[in-house]
């Protein structure tokens, strides 16, 4: 009887840690618009001519029963037609706002933009991120909604569309349907390789020891299976890019100290055994840290971005 208490006592103890580990990776606080938008105009990573531009924000329904928070920008000439769509998506905590930096060359090329708020994020509905579980299926509605919106407008169903995530929007990018014929690249600026593993490296940056971090990990994803209904080892762009059909361009700064450089070296590994992997590119980013990469090296990475890019497109 009395095994059986201390037993259950233990079992008790496990599952809180796990509670505590799960909270900690899918329950994270997100920034609000305006906190977004004022980093943005503190970094310089956004301008008030950028905020003054004309722009449509409308909703599109997700398929988990929410809806997400959606933006528009067509190129800036007047009467000018948009040469090819890219659609932006944000990382964890972010907001749309986050993903302007990347923005101003493609609308200057004449590319119409899109951006949404990711599940859980400010504006848009759900319960937790997910690091792209349930978030692909926002992708896919955010895809087809804008994939309407063209034929609407009459544009040519020709037209070239771009993924391009930063972080977990791009281990969500990554992880969207890798053969949908529609997407013509995918530009991939720091994922992840793999939940289970950026976890422990999480846990490892805030000094938990090596030797229990894979029981911690195994009770943070044991709860969030009860909680949210999947495991962390679900959850693997390094899995998913392995069929890719599209074009992957990988860009990595080398001091990441969320996602570390190795991962962006895994995901290439297997890109290359994809039937898109002989199109497919990595640039590494010295110096450069989470998602810093075009900031800290903005002359050779929009270089190396719009080569890769004209060499797919004419």
């Amino acid at each position: 009887m009395v095994f059986f208490l201390i037993l259950t006592l233990l079992g008790i103890c496990y599952l809180g840690l796990g509670w505590y580990v799960s909270r900690a990776v899918i329950n994270k606080p997100g920034s609000s618009e305006e906190q977004t938008l004022s980093h943005g105009l503190e970094e310089g990573e956004i301008t008030p001519a950028f905020m003054d531009m004309p722009r449509e924000e409308f909703t599109v329904p997700s398929p988990w029963g929410y809806s997400l928070r959606t933006l528009h920008i067509h190129p800036p000439e007047a009467g000018r037609s948009a040469v090819g769509t890219v659609i932006f998506i944000h990382g964890i905590t972010s907001t749309w706002h986050g993903m302007v930096k990347y923005m101003g060359d493609f609308l200057e090329r004449g590319w119409q933009v899109y951006a949404y708020n990711q599940r859980n994020h400010y504006g848009s509905g759900g319960r937790n991120k997910t690091y792209g579980f349930f978030e692909k299926g926002d992708l896919k509605a955010v895809l087809d909604a804008v994939e309407l919106r063209n034929r609407q407008r009459g544009l040519a169903p020709q037209l070239p569309l771009v993924l391009y995530g930063e972080s977990m929007g791009a281990a969500t990018m990554l992880q969207y349907n890798p053969q949908d014929p529609r997407i013509r690249l995918r530009v991939n600026d720091c994922s992840f390789s793999d939940m289970t593993e950026v976890v422990a490296f999480g846990m490892n940056q805030v000094g938990i020891p090596k030797g229990i971090q894979p029981f911690l990990v195994f009770a943070g994803s044991l709860v969030t299976w009860l909680r949210q209904g999947f495991f962390f080892r679900q959850v693997s762009p390094r899995e998913a890019v392995k069929t890719m059909t599209s074009p992957v361009l990988t860009l990595h700064g080398e001091d990441d100290e969320t996602s570390p450089v190795r991962m962006a070296r895994e995901l290439q590994e297997a890109i290359q055994i994809s039937p898109a992997g002989s199109e497919s590119r990595m640039v590494t980013f010295p110096g450069a840290g989470h998602a810093r990469s075009i900031l800290e090296h903005p002359d050779r990475y929009r270089r190396e971005l719009w080569q890769w890019i004209e060499s797919h497109i004419d």
